[in-house]
């Protein structure tokens, strides 16, 4: 089944993720406008964690071929951009866990927190408190940045995790979380929240650097911080 991702500024598909636009010949490159939209098949995940530096290999619809996306040029199909915030935020158990619609906090709902998966559909009481308890942190970190915020990944199952080359407990526990900001600089969110957040201590977990390959994860175990 495809879904859509949608250009959020002039950018490319490319066949090549090393090299730039500029260095690529017309026949493996597609310029793409903003809003421009496209159905896909398939993207990997792992890459997202990878030396590709936020580059993630798709798949198009209609025969459309192999390319490669930055993903912070794009949103996709399970990253949404609430305007209307949810007034009063449910508890795990007021969630419909298979409704991609469903919220989960004032910005988020359960396809971000699933990647609009049925393999990711949590089942387990204390996972959906966790992805309760951390959603409710990002509601704060959302309105302080004063925008939206993407999720790149979030609720992993063990075998999800470990198929993307993972075997840290966050994310198959739903208090991990992996985010950019949608249409936004993930190099000066990590360093602002670096400076306001976790150096003033109003951040007491998991913090982990991932500019460099698109994404900033944040987990609620024992205050650290990391480098990808």
């Amino acid at each position: 089944m495809s879904q859509s991702i949608e250009a959020l500024q002039d950018t490319w598909l490319k066949k090549d993720y090393r090299y730039g636009a500029a260095d690529l010949t017309d026949s493996h490159k597609v310029a793409a406008a903003k809003g421009k939209r496209y159905k896909v098949l398939s993207y990997d995940e792992r890459d997202g964690r990878t030396e590709m530096g936020g580059h993630f290999k798709i798949e198009l619809d209609h025969g459309g071929g192999t390319w490669y996306i930055f993903a912070e040029h794009w949103q996709l199909p399970w990253q949404v951009f609430v305007k209307e915030p949810l007034q009063t935020v449910p508890e795990w158990n007021e969630v419909d866990w298979t409704d991609w619609n469903a919220a989960v906090s004032k910005y988020f709902t359960v396809g971000e927190v699933t990647n609009m998966s049925r393999e990711r559909i949590p089942t387990a009481t204390e996972i959906k408190k966790n992805i309760i308890a951390i959603a409710r942190h990002m509601d704060d970190i959302r309105e302080w940045w004063n925008g939206p915020l993407a999720v790149n990944s979030w609720y992993r199952p063990w075998h999800v995790n470990a198929r993307i080359g993972s075997r840290a407990p966050n994310h198959p526990n739903g208090y991990g979380i992996d985010f950019r900001p949608l249409g936004g600089s993930v190099w000066e969110l990590q360093k602002r929240f670096q400076n306001e957040w976790y150096n003033t201590g109003k951040w007491n977990g998991g913090f982990g650097l991932g500019a460099s390959k698109g994404f900033i994860h944040l987990d609620l175990r024992n205050k650290r911080i990391w480098n990808y």
